[in-house]
């Protein structure tokens, strides 16, 4: 095994780790004052933002050096780029952002642009969901038909 390859298999085991404590801690650790909230929800939910924006900074970055190292390939990456960038602006355009009638809540996320962010990354995620279910039985057909 290379040293590489243990390298990401020690990172992806403590990640692991971490996200299991934090999960563990906000369905089993102390309530806030007001009865509601778990105290650990705050740094589990920025770990959960860590985690995202290190994927897709990573994800970006060795995409870059792919080009960078293979420039014969740089158009079918170019392609795919621009569909999940034309995903999320097709998903942003048809997101909502009215805001919502909610009685007894009085926070500040009920404005248009949270709804809106939030509503497009809904219909991505649902949209990608859909590509990952239509390609997973593509890919068991074309596997039975060969």
């Amino acid at each position: 095994m290379k040293l590489t390859a243990k390298i990401a298999g020690i990172t992806l085991y403590v990640l692991l780790l971490i996200s299991v404590v934090f999960s563990a801690l906000v369905m089993v650790g102390p309530i806030e004052a007001d009865g509601t909230t778990p105290s650990f929800l705050d740094s589990a939910l920025n770990w959960s933002y860590i985690m995202i924006f290190g994927c897709v900074a990573i994800t970006l970055i060795f995409e870059l050096f792919n080009i960078i190292m293979h420039p014969v390939n740089a158009k079918r990456s170019l392609i795919s780029s621009l569909a999940i960038i034309a995903l999320l602006v097709i998903a942003w355009s048809v997101a909502d952002g009215t805001p919502l009638q909610i009685m007894g809540y009085s926070g500040s996320d009920n404005v248009p642009f949270m709804l809106k962010l939030s509503d497009a990354g809904l219909y991505s995620m649902y949209f990608l969901i859909l590509v990952s279910f239509v390609a997973i039985i593509v890919s068991e057909f074309s596997r039975v038909f060969k």
